[in-house]
């Protein structure tokens, strides 16, 4: 199937990025992931059904994303997203968004999930997958649909990441999802409909950390394991 190449560069990428590393003693090596993993949620493009042909298939770079975890911004993002549609044989879309990047936080900033003092700088890479159903009109217009179509810098700083909490932070200038023009008139209030699927996946290889959780954003079915602490 067209487009399938795009994938198969995500999954070889994803693997070089998570290579086993070496545990620290006491470190999160531990961390069970939740039920639905950035791996089966990938494995769900293999659901799409029989007759759906690409309709897109790009990517571009982003740099300086603040990443908003439970209490604020805790790192500033960088790296790779990937974004794949297809329509299905009854007209609706199936679309796979990956990002394969690199987080940077900063001492004393509130960790992901548990807001621990980070105790000193720290950087390592992530994933994040988000597979979903949209019944609309695909409506690229004049927009690129293939290849790499440009980079984008979201705006976000390390002085506002340092400043710890969202009640004192300011966030991006501009979002990094660039998806949303591509499709209009779709049913219901989300631009997603019966089907969304977000799963995520971050390690510190200094001493092991793991952070990884799933979200069901229908249904608003979140869970998390471990957390980034440096």
């Amino acid at each position: 199937m067209y487009a399938m190449g795009s994938i198969a560069l995500v999954v070889l990428l994803a693997g070089m990025m998570f290579l086993p590393t070496a545990k620290a003693e006491g470190s999160n090596s531990g961390v069970v992931c939740p039920s639905l993993t950035v791996a089966q949620v990938l494995n769900e493009v293999s659901g799409i059904p029989h007759g759906s042909h690409p309709v897109l298939s790009m990517w571009w770079t982003f740099s300086h994303y603040e990443d908003g975890e439970f209490f604020g911004y805790f790192a500033l993002d960088s790296g790779l997203f990937f974004f794949t549609a297809w329509q299905a044989p009854d007209g609706s879309f199936f679309a796979l968004e990956v990002q394969l990047a690199v987080y940077q936080t900063y001492q004393n900033v509130p960790s992901a999930v548990a807001g621990t003092p980070e105790p000193t700088n720290g950087a390592g890479p992530f994933i994040q997958v988000n597979f979903f159903h949209i019944i609309g009109s695909f409506t690229p217009g004049a927009m690129p649909t293939h290849g790499y179509i440009g980079s984008i810098n979201a705006g976000g700083t390390k002085t506002d990441v340092q400043n710890g909490t969202y009640a004192n932070q300011v966030g991006n200038a501009r979002g990094i999802d660039l998806s949303f023009p591509y499709f209009n008139n779709y049913t219901g209030t989300n631009y997603a409909d019966l089907h969304d699927d977000l799963a995520w996946d971050y390690h510190y290889s200094p001493n092991g950390a793991e952070y990884c959780g799933y979200d069901n954003l229908i249904t608003n079915q979140l869970t998390v394991a471990g957390d980034i602490v440096t």
